[in-house]
């Protein structure tokens, strides 16, 4: 019984100290005024845009994907061991990609 007693009267007593004290107003402003802080201006360089070589390299989102596609079939059924090209690689007809066990 002592137990209960005891766990009610916590239980009772844990939400009266989470409570946190009220701001007034002039609290709020104080706040907000420490909380802005005004954003500077960024100076750019504009250009027209014209035809020609891109000198830069360009960093974006997106997705890519090939003009063409091949099927490359296996007449057996083996375990690759080493790959011999890189993605994005250049092949020819002929040319080794992979080695299999």
């Amino acid at each position: 019984m002592k137990h209960l007693l005891f766990t009610l009267l916590i239980a009772a007593t844990i939400p009266l100290g989470c409570n946190s004290p009220t701001s007034t107003d002039e609290d709020k402003e104080e706040s907000a005024k420490k909380s802005y802080v005004e954003k500077q201006a960024v100076k750019v360089a504009v250009q027209k845009v014209r035809q020609g070589a891109f000198a830069r390299e360009l960093v974006s989102n997106g997705k890519l994907a090939a003009l063409e596609k091949a099927v490359v079939p296996f007449k057996v059924q083996e375990q690759i061991v080493a790959v011999k090209v890189k993605n994005g690689d250049r092949v020819g007809r002929g040319e080794l990609l992979a080695k299999v066990k």
